[in-house]
């Protein structure tokens, strides 16, 4: 969103107290928009506060500010945003900005102070700020800084910020690795813009701060969104970090409906409250008691109410003081639990025992279900929870056309001193209608994930539904053979607590190479994979050599087509029993074009009738691809598969629609350390 401001009848005056930042303003009729200059020295905050509705805030390119400085609620409008900018914002990039645009950028440096160590951070219901043109990083010596911009990590209501031609950074560069900023922002609200960003945050923390010799990685991610609920745009972005481009949930959300049971089974209820509730619907119900606490809560002993069994070992429980705490095993009226976060002090305590059932059908107030999941309902509960629609959810992310780096020569760092990997190039735990499209990775390799979790196994509504991949360029550089190779992993169930299942995933007119296998994954219904091209030739010494793997549950109305693969050693390879009936019931194959570049003897009717085209070749630049030297991965007019897709189109990618989506012009390059 661009706002545009006029300022031509104002009149600034200033006072020779460098703090002062007392603005007289003269305006014409209906014109009620200032400039609020800050110059180096003076008092920022003060300026923050003295804004109004529809004023901009400049800062003096090239000066400091180091501090915490609050965003307060101004009750501000779409119409009439407070924007934050540099002076030299006019001559910035239009777009995306790189660090040779920080000469012309104000810089805010997080100190930590107390509770807090942001740069920036949301005041409760802080709404309709633009950010635009700064330099965010911290001063912060070796305490860690938790995100550059909070925006609402312990606050509520905030909502509609935009965070726009900034660079973030942690306070070293270079081949110094100690860093302390550990996110560039952290939001929890709704309606975020982050686009046209520059963010580098890698992440070695101070060695001798932890242990002398060892060394310490810091979990790095350009924006984390633990709860939303959104929408969050992150759009046109350059992110180099290592563990996470951007991490959406992770912990677990509180339901917004509850109620009361009658003539409770393991099969059916009689609810005080039956609002959302439907046919699937996944529904969070309570075994409730009374217990002491004892041993620093490693012991509850039983005092009232349900008692538990050998059956509801690994439930999450609740105490009435707020602590969550895992059952970990049951002696009688004794119970051996282990606290998750704050130990709670000894006493007594009503508790829940948390399990879980999903709706088989309603009949006025009288839900009917089975137990469902990891956390399957045991025996009759005394009341329910449970979100519908959107609830609990982060909704409506899109992520379009960023280069999403990772720093090969840091990576390659960590995993030499502590054996570890990037994460992902992003994760998610918890989504709801997600587009990623036109984005370009590239750097030291780092799969997409997309795993859902019941973090603490209060939460079974959580879910990553509504996914669509499409025009992406994944590209890896060669030679990091150390890596797992994966392109994704799309598993979508989670093994250790009850998630709601996810459906409708898109996978549409992707680029792989330097991979070993495109997904690993799990569940899910409603897959379609069509026109992608993925050379699954790269050589990894600790990975998966096939096309895809399925691991744990089935995945339901699965449609794999026109797509070009290596077969690799296994093709589609079943982990539960080697057949592709059980991984992918009624899965449907056709018209992809196989590549038998491992020679495993590919005949052709591995995948069923149609599954594979005919004429399976031993190397990918067999098969007509029309300029390798150049990047350019479509067919050639020669090729022999040239429309032979099911619907009379080439296999593979759609080149030109591809390289229109991506980030920058012209097409993707093998070389990444030259893109900013």
């Amino acid at each position: 969103m661009f706002f545009v401001v006029m300022f031509a009848a104002l009149v600034l005056v200033r006072t020779s107290n460098p703090q002062s930042t007392q603005v007289r303003s003269r305006r014409v009729a209906g014109d009620t928009a200032r400039t609020i200059e800050v110059n180096s020295g003076q008092n920022l905050q003060a300026a923050i506060n003295a804004a109004k509705c529809g004023d901009s805030v400049v800062l003096q390119s090239g000066a400091s500010w180091d501090g915490n400085f609050l965003l307060p609620d101004k009750k501000c409008t779409q119409s009439s945003p407070i924007t934050i900018r540099s002076s030299g914002a006019s001559s910035l990039t239009q777009g995306r900005v790189s660090p040779s645009d920080s000469p012309r950028m104000a810089r805010i440096r997080a100190i930590v102070s107390g509770e807090q160590n942001a740069a920036l951070r949301a005041a409760p219901n802080s709404a309709w700020w633009v950010l635009d043109g700064l330099e965010i990083t911290d001063n912060a010596g070796r305490q860690t800084v938790n995100a550059l911009i909070d925006l609402g990590i312990s606050v509520p209501g905030v909502h509609d910020i935009v965070v726009q031609r900034c660079y973030f950074h942690q306070k070293e560069t270079g081949t110094n690795y100690n860093r302390s900023a550990m996110r560039a922002v952290w939001f929890e609200g709704r309606n975020l813009t982050f686009k046209w960003n520059y963010v580098f945050l890698v992440g070695y923390y101070y060695p001798e701060q932890v242990g002398g010799s060892s060394v310490y990685q810091m979990d790095t991610t350009a924006l984390l969104s633990v709860g939303g609920p959104g929408p969050i745009l992150i759009e046109d972005n350059y992110i180099n970090v290592w563990w996470n481009g951007f991490f959406l949930g992770g912990g677990d959300t509180a339901p917004l409906n509850v109620a009361t049971l009658r003539s409770a089974t393991t099969t059916s209820a009689i609810f005080s409250n039956t609002t959302g509730i439907r046919e699937g619907l996944v529904i969070r119900f309570s075994l409730e008691g009374e217990a002491t606490v004892r041993n620093g809560s490693t012991l509850l002993t039983r005092t009232a109410g349900v008692t538990l069994t050998a059956a509801d070992v690994g439930r999450y429980l609740k105490l009435s003081s707020g602590s969550i705490m895992r059952l970990t095993g049951v002696s009688g009226s004794n119970y051996t639990v282990a606290p998750q976060g704050t130990i709670t002090t000894d006493g007594s305590y009503k508790f829940e025992c948390f399990e879980t059932a999903i709706v088989t059908r309603i009949s006025g107030n009288e839900v009917f279900f089975k137990p469902y999941s990891v956390d399957s309902l045991q025996q009759a509960p005394q009341s329910a929870a449970w979100n519908y629609g959107d609830q609990g959810l982060i909704n409506d992310v899109t992520v379009r056309r960023n280069t999403f780096d990772v720093d090969p020569a840091f990576a390659h760092d960590v995993f030499l001193k502590k054996n570890y990997s990037p994460k992902g190039g992003f994760e998610i735990k918890n989504v709801n209608r997600f587009l990623f499209e036109g984005n370009r990775q590239i750097g030291y390799p780092a799969n997409w994930a997309v795993t859902p979790r019941n973090q603490n196994g209060t939460a079974p509504w959580t879910t990553t539904s509504n996914l669509v991949f499409r025009n992406n360029w994944y590209s890896p550089e060669d030679p990091w053979h150390e890596t797992t190779g994966r392109m994704s992993v799309l598993s979508l169930q989670d093994e250790l607590h009850t998630t709601t299942p996810a459906t409708k995933i898109q996978i549409h007119n992707n680029f792989a190479r330097n991979v070993a296998s495109m997904i690993q994954m799990k569940g899910g219904s409603g897959w379609t994979i069509a026109h992608n091209t993925v050379i699954n030739d790269f050589g990894v010494k600790d990975g998966y050599h096939v096309a895809i793997i399925l691991e744990g549950l089935p995945a339901n109305q699965f449609e794999f087509r026109d797509n070009i693969i290596g077969y690799s050693n296994y093709g589609m390879s079943c982990a539960i029993d080697g057949k592709l009936s059980t991984c992918w019931p009624q899965g449907i194959w056709r018209n992809n074009l196989v590549v038998d570049f491992a020679k495993a003897g590919v005949r052709g009717n591995e995948w069923g009738p149609g599954g594979m085209l005919s004429l399976i070749k031993n190397n990918f630049s067999q098969i007509g691809f029309s300029d390798l030297l150049n990047d350019s991965y479509g067919l050639s007019a020669a090729s022999p598969y040239r429309n032979r897709s099911s619907d009379g189109k080439d296999p593979g990618i759609d080149m030109s629609e591809l390289v229109r989506q991506l980030p920058g012009t012209g097409m993707p390059r093998s070389t990444s350390r030259n893109l900013p």
